[in-house]
């Protein structure tokens, strides 16, 4: 396993990288979080697989931009490093770039986990997102670089909003929005899709994902939103199903 670090017109992009066999996963996290929340989910595949830290997060440039931005970035990186069959997953703000990125570079498979997308947003998601920005508006000096694999199932980690913990609220806020900005009528047909959800997401409708992506296998997990953090071994194994 690498680590590198690719400078784009908007910053320095941090990724890690580590050969191995079968299908090599490309996994793009969400808001607040980091490459290292990877580190569980993939521990048992022996799957390649390049890990990247968004801007404003982890080990990238500390400016976020918004998603078509790190779709450029990320189709560039992958090119740089001759990244032509892999399977695409994306863990919430990561699910809507991975949709976006997924007309760019074409994978052979889509995996969205926790899509936080502009029509499976509840009402009480707007209610508890500025609630919750101005809750921490005082800020506090966001961790970066919190290793999220010895964290696993800390509080802080697997409740909705307390990631603004570990993030400016600036690039939190600006993140959040630019990835409720992509839709449901974006997701492509031609390329097979699994979603995974939490069964108590407060933030997805599951009858308008139903009705919208019938072609899509679905997975649900007794979890909120952040199942990531909370059920990382139960993703690993539906990854390792599904590809």
């Amino acid at each position: 396993m690498q680590s590198h670090y690719y400078q784009t017109k908007t910053g320095t992009l941090h990724y890690i990288r580590k050969n191995g066999r079968g299908p090599l996963i490309v996994a793009i996290h969400g808001v607040g979080a980091n490459h290292t929340v990877w580190n569980k989910v993939l521990e048992d595949l022996e799957n390649s697989y390049l890990l990247i830290d968004l801007h404003g997060h982890g080990q990238s440039s500390a400016e976020w931009m918004d998603v078509d931005t790190a779709v450029a970035d990320i189709a560039l990186l992958l090119k740089r490093e001759s990244i032509k069959n892999f399977v695409l997953v994306g863990n919430s703000l990561g699910a809507s770039i991975a949709i976006r990125l997924s007309h760019v570079v074409k994978p052979q498979k889509l995996i969205l986990i926790s899509p936080y997308l502009r029509e499976l947003l509840r009402y009480t998601c707007f209610q508890l997102l500025w609630l919750h920005v101005w809750r921490w508006i005082p800020a506090r000096l966001p961790r970066r670089h919190i290793d999220y694999s010895t964290h696993i199932g800390r509080r802080e980690l697997v409740y909705p909003f307390l990631d603004l913990h570990r993030i400016s609220t600036a690039v939190w806020s600006k993140a959040a929005l630019s990835a409720m900005r992509v839709g449901l009528d974006e997701i492509s047909q031609n390329i097979p899709l699994c979603v995974i959800i939490g069964k108590q997401d407060r933030f997805t409708r599951q009858d308008v994902l139903d009705t919208a992506l019938p072609w899509a296998r679905k997975h649900e997990i007794q979890c909120n939103h952040v199942l990531i953090c909370s059920k990382p071994h139960e993703i690993g194994e539906i990854i390792k199903r599904e590809i």
